[in-house]
């Protein structure tokens, strides 16, 4: 059982509103102050994936998401690099289109080789977005929607 005053802390609120919305597992890089945060999260029944790069965390929170339709949680450690910025508000952005677009998306891209500025105007994503999602789908493959 957790002790009483581990449940008025900023970590606790953390775990118990995304326990409230069915999402169980998180991935990342832990440190100081994740650390407790994920020991907290183990021991209210959650799964912590640990990695080595942040960038592997953070493709593995969005992988989830897409499987899941559930936002996968990434947590880390160190300031946030150009990259994953990149990778972090392309998940959000995805959870925008449906997977009608995200289909015309990659085939516009791969079979009628359209640019990133015209489908990045077309679909109303940035153009970072469009391609981080057709990497996805190259190295996931088309299941990575459903």
């Amino acid at each position: 059982m957790v002790d009483d005053s581990l449940n008025r802390t900023g970590a606790s609120l953390l775990i118990d509103a995304l326990q409230k919305n069915g999402i169980n597992n998180l991935y990342g890089v832990v440190g100081i102050p994740i650390t407790d945060l994920a020991r907290l999260a183990e021991l209210r029944g959650m799964k912590y994936y640990g990695f080595r790069r942040e960038d592997s965390a953070v493709d593995a929170a969005a992988a989830a998401g897409f499987l899941t339709k559930k936002p996968g949680v990434a947590m880390t450690v160190s300031v946030v690099t150009p990259e994953i910025r990149t990778r972090i508000s392309g998940v959000f952005t995805m959870s925008k289109l449906t997977k009608k677009d995200k289909l015309n998306i990659y085939k516009e891209w791969t079979i009628e080789n359209k640019r990133s500025t015209y489908l990045s105007k077309k679909y109303g994503i940035g153009s970072v977005s469009i391609k981080y999602l057709v990497s996805l789908i190259h190295r996931h493959g088309m299941d990575i929607l459903d």
